[in-house]
């Protein structure tokens, strides 16, 4: 319910296409007639009814929409990544409802396979994302987390979008505490870690683009700055990293994001 009118809102901006998907599992036959059971027909038809609700609702009068009502034999990430391939999709959008717990998987397995795979980038509407209350996706503050280590693949979306929608850009880095430094930043580090970010983008952002740098646990400063700054847009990389532990991993800071953050996330896999 929260994702739909930001992809709806989302589309109508940059003039896209929705494929509005979901995915059913492979129906049982029936044991005393021909066809699938009765309980799978019914699912069937709930999920048909409410698709075509979806499509039929205010939010989606002026985009173009197109109901994908799929069977997957497997998991759904199967029959989600071959519609990504036959469609060209640019930018999954997916919403999470957070029920399996407090710190561990927010996600959902669907979820979390998408996050994952996801050969486009993903925006995931977590639990605790504001509503939007309009018809448009106004995104006025643009927040893009970066930890410095050469993998820049968000970046160019955090720029175009901050461009698109007149928005501010602020770029952050957290430099991880430990029990024997101080949570303030020291100034040379920290204007170390602003001269880098700086050198990242074009001339014409320098300027207005505000540097922030933090210290502490990644996921927790990420989330204390797009609250602090009211971020409407919260913009990662995650890429592979073999020499973190399990919990500092990009993939385990972007998770820990996603499901607590108070606006969408917009998360890029590194090729």
């Amino acid at each position: 319910e929260k994702a739909l009118p930001f992809a709806a809102a989302l589309a109508r901006k940059y003039q896209s296409k929705v494929f509005l998907t979901h995915v059913l599992p492979e129906p049982q036959p029936a044991i005393t007639r021909p066809g699938i059971s009765e309980r799978d027909e019914r699912i069937r038809a709930q999920a048909s009814k409410q698709i075509e609700e979806f499509g039929n609702s205010l939010l989606f009068k002026t985009v173009p929409h197109e109901p994908l009502l799929l069977e997957s034999p497997g998991a759904c990430w199967s029959a989600l990544e071959q519609v990504i391939e036959e469609k060209n999709i640019d930018l999954v959008i997916l919403g999470t409802h957070g029920r399996t717990g407090i710190g561990e998987l927010l996600l959902g397995s669907v979820a979390e396979a998408v996050f994952r795979h996801s050969p486009c980038p993903v925006i995931t509407v977590g639990p605790r994302t504001r509503l939007l209350h309009t018809v448009e996706a106004e995104i006025d503050r643009v927040l893009y987390a970066t930890d410095l280590g050469g993998h820049y693949d968000a970046l160019p979306y955090a720029v175009s979008i901050a461009e698109e929608n007149n928005a501010q850009l602020m770029m952050l880095h957290v430099l991880e505490g430990t029990a024997v430094l101080p949570y303030d930043v020291p100034d040379k580090w920290a204007d170390e870690a602003k001269r880098q970010m700086r050198d990242l983008l074009p001339d014409s952002l320098r300027n207005s683009t505000e540097f922030i740098v933090e210290m502490g646990r990644p996921s927790r400063e990420i989330l204390a700055t797009a609250l602090v700054h009211n971020a409407d847009l919260i913009v990662m990389g995650v890429h592979a990293d073999s020499t973190a532990p399990v919990a500092h991993t990009p993939w385990a800071i972007a998770h820990q994001v996603v499901g607590r953050a108070p606006c969408p996330v917009l998360t890029v896999r590194s090729k």
